[in-house]
């Protein structure tokens, strides 16, 4: 019998240099304490905290949590009955990517990995398989199967609107003008994208460009890579966001309509498809960025 994907999970975790070098890395680094994150089918970043001392358990055994946590806990509209199989449903197993191990620059005693999600093992049929709900996991498969098929890489770069509200954040204009790409509101903001990028560049984002949209409206962009790298850099991009505006005493968010009479939030996504160093749709003699 071949083995499930949560056992191919679990080999790759398990290797003896994968668990030396992420364990020197967390006794190096002082790291007490492990976030086990899991994206939701809305986006939201869910999981469990453990003691680091248990790292090498988590590796093999990863995290169970129950499977409406995958749908936020949300109910439906008919009496409420949770979405992701109700109250009785069986726990999911999250594995860590071990891959995504990084330290948060602003509480280095806190480290996290991202993880894919799989049906727990003693389910019959169905155990160790894929959890159809895990909207990671899917997007790092589809992408996988892409490549196998095509021969080539799908490369993205998002731009992420986002809008903080708080002391310092709203500007004047004159009426018919617009306060976009202003020098002058950017340093308004400054505190707030001086914390971002510092923080994103620290878990691995290459920060390119920000600038100020609308008020309270903020625009930060960080190089392109492949999809799913870059699904991983937005999910990691808005909870950075959301600990600097918890320590500067700002709220922050992502909605597309935060408020009414206000700039709506979008996330633009660029797509290219590459052939090793080639971008097979790049058009003649024209330079582009993704």
């Amino acid at each position: 019998m071949s083995p499930t994907p949560l056992e191919r999970h679990r080999e790759v975790n398990t290797s003896r240099e994968a668990v030396e070098e992420v364990s020197r890395e967390v006794e190096h680094r002082g790291v007490e304490f492990i976030y086990y994150q899991i994206v939701s089918v809305t986006g939201r970043v869910i999981g469990k905290v453990v003691p680091a001392k248990h790292l090498s358990r988590n590796l093999d055994k990863g995290v169970n949590l129950h499977r409406t946590a995958i749908c936020d806990l949300m109910g439906d509209r008919n009496g409420g009955d949770l979405f992701g199989g109700g109250a009785y449903a069986a726990e999911f197993t999250a594995m860590p990517d071990i891959d995504t191990f990084q330290v948060l620059p602003w509480d280095t005693s806190v480290g996290r990995f991202l993880c894919q999600v799989y049906e727990p093992d003693h389910l019959p049929e169905v155990g160790g398989e894929h959890l159809a709900t895990d909207s990671r996991g899917n997007l790092k498969r589809a992408h996988a199967q892409f490549q196998a098929r095509t021969g080539l890489r799908m490369k993205t770069g998002c731009e992420p609107e986002m809008t903080w509200s708080g002391p310092g954040t709203q500007v004047r204009f004159a009426l018919g003008s617009s306060p976009a790409y202003h020098i002058e509101n950017l340093e308004l903001m400054r505190p707030v994208y001086q914390k971002v990028i510092r923080y994103a560049q620290a878990m691995g984002l290459d920060m390119i460009e920000a600038d100020y949209e609308d008020p309270g409206q903020v625009e930060m962009n960080w190089m392109f890579d492949d999809a799913d790298l870059t699904a991983d850099r937005l999910i990691t991009y808005r909870s950075i966001c959301k600990q600097v505006a918890r320590e500067l005493g700002l709220e922050a968010s992502f909605m597309p309509k935060p408020s009414t009479g206000q700039m709506g939030n979008g996330c633009h996504h660029n797509l290219s498809l590459w052939d090793g160093d080639v971008n097979v749709l790049e058009e003649p003699n024209r330079r582009s960025c993704t």
